[in-house]
């Protein structure tokens, strides 16, 4: 009598896999192109510098001391992710980009020193960050290579409830901290600007039909 012991094996299909990492390397691919096309890897190295030794978060916390409300909570981009996002928009010389709470300019900095914007503007209420946002493009334009693109670069002081932005094609809000009634008022605004083409916005999405 002969006893036989078989063993049930399961074996995960190849293909699939193989097909899965494939698209992985494809896509690693596509961003190391798209980073090298735009020289992100130096202009990261400048942006670092400036920003090393100035904290927004601990200036915000100052600065609402004096004017506390949930709507000036700081908030702040980080250089690639940023970049990525306003690269799916394509900006070009007739570009003229609005941050509408800018902080200390990252993105309004970052914006003109990759690409050929006619003007990257940053609207901020309080002036601890604005001041700050300042210095930092003060600090850019005396870097050789970035000196030209400073001159694109304006910041504004004031409500971006009051400002004039009918110029903005690009516009930016990091509107995490923004409610009702700011948030409401600011997308009827948007839905009047002459210009506007994008609008792009972090967590909550525009409450109109025409973006």
């Amino acid at each position: 009598m002969i006893c036989a012991t078989f063993q049930l094996l399961y074996v995960v299909p190849l293909l699939p896999l193989l097909l899965f990492y494939i698209h992985g390397k494809r896509k690693q691919l596509r961003i190391k192109q798209w980073q090298k096309s735009l020289n992100l890897a130096e202009h990261a190295q400048f942006f670092q510098r400036l920003y090393q030794h100035e904290n927004g978060f601990i200036l915000s916390q100052q600065a609402r001391k004096k004017r506390d409300a949930i709507d000036y909570v700081y908030g702040e981009i980080t250089f690639l992710s940023f970049l990525a996002l306003l690269s799916l928009t394509k900006p070009d010389e007739n570009t003229v980009f609005y941050d509408l709470g800018c902080g200390i300019g990252k993105a309004v900095l970052a914006c003109a020193m990759v690409f050929p914007i006619r003007k990257s503007v940053g609207v901020e209420i309080l002036p601890e960050l604005y001041f700050s946002a300042c210095k930092q493009a003060k600090k850019l334009a005396s870097i050789k290579n970035y000196a030209e693109q400073t001159k694109k670069i304006e910041f504004i002081l004031g409500d971006f409830l009051k400002v004039n932005l009918d110029e903005a094609t690009i516009i930016f809000i990091n509107s995490t901290a923004l409610f009702n009634p700011t948030w409401k008022t600011l997308c009827a605004r948007l839905e009047y600007l002459p210009h506007l083409t994008t609008v792009i916005t972090t967590s909550k999405a525009l409450p109109s039909k025409l973006f």
